[in-house]
């Protein structure tokens, strides 16, 4: 009886680990298909789920992709802060971006560089960790007090702050893409620290801010090419110690919906040179990909 509940232990093990680090070969026999239009889905479903690609947090672009986004963020006012960016894949461990952000009620101006680094990815690509480095210029000029224009609507404890200097953040994340066809879907978990360095405030010249939850979702799509992206995520933060900034200098406030749209070019899988190598001249339309390949397991 010990021995039988040993193998059912030993096996149940085995399932674990093959579900975290097995292979994502989806076909073993491809070279008895002759449909060109399966045999391009095959390959395309061993791409996508092998070089899965997520511009937020939760994974990393491929060598010499592109992406173009606009994202808010919500955690310096409470109201959405406006961006637009540019990343670009350098490397399979390392991507860079730059971006602009503004929100004119009230009027915060960034720029700044983030860089984006893998630490560890399963070999399936179900999980993946990482850490993505924001760092760059702020200036917020914030009055919600009685005389001001808001007139104290959010309460003479709102932010009324002229901040003007840097800033670095460290985002730490874990991540999981839970479908195993294409890894398309993404579900990731983050904390951070943010650190803010002020040029002429000389009662508060830095600021410590903690962020002990941020959760995402991202989904790549559509399912011709995922060329697109959309993430919203949500979390909230607080300075350490809790008491030394101000209430008026910092957001009490849940960031509640954090969303970025992207666009992303460089993927040569989809390109029609690529095509014409399977004998297609373009990409057939999901129906007929579908029917072709519902009597086909994978």
């Amino acid at each position: 009886m010990i021995k039988i509940k040993l193998l059912i232990i030993i096996l149940a093990a085995n399932i674990c680990i093959m579900n975290i680090n097995g292979s994502t070969d989806l076909s073993d026999d491809k070279d008895k298909i002759k449909d060109p239009v399966i045999i391009f889905e095959l390959d395309k479903i061993k791409h996508e789920s092998e070089n899965p690609v997520f511009v937020q947090k939760g994974g990393m672009m491929r060598v010499g992709e592109h992406s173009f986004y606009i994202r808010t963020n919500d955690e310096w006012t409470g109201f959405s802060t406006f961006y637009i960016g540019y990343r670009y894949g350098v490397s399979k461990a390392f991507n860079i971006a730059v971006e602009g952000g503004f929100s004119a009620i009230p009027y915060v101006a960034l720029a700044n560089v983030l860089l984006h680094f893998k630490m560890f990815e399963t070999k399936n690509r179900f999980l993946f960790i990482g850490t993505r480095i924001r760092t760059g210029y702020k200036y917020m000029d914030i009055d919600f007090s009685e005389k001001s224009f808001w007139k104290g609507s959010l309460g003479n404890d709102y932010l009324t702050a002229r901040r003007n200097g840097m800033y670095i953040i460290t985002d730490f994340t874990i991540a999981i893409r839970p479908d195993k066809k294409f890894r398309r879907h993404c579900i990731y978990y983050t904390i951070y620290p943010r650190l803010e360095i002020d040029f002429f405030d000389k009662n508060y010249p830095f600021m410590f801010i903690f962020s002990p939850i941020m959760l995402g979702y991202e989904v790549r799509y559509p399912r011709k090419d995922f060329k697109w992206s959309f993430a919203i995520e949500g979390g909230y933060f607080f300075p350490i110690p809790w008491n030394h900034v101000p209430e008026e200098l910092w957001v009490n406030f849940p960031c509640l919906a954090n969303i970025i749209f992207s666009y992303r070019i460089g993927d040569k899988f989809y390109s029609k040179e690529n095509y014409k190598k399977y004998g297609l001249e373009k990409l057939p339309n999901k129906k007929k990909i579908i029917e072709k390949m519902k009597n086909y397991k994978y």
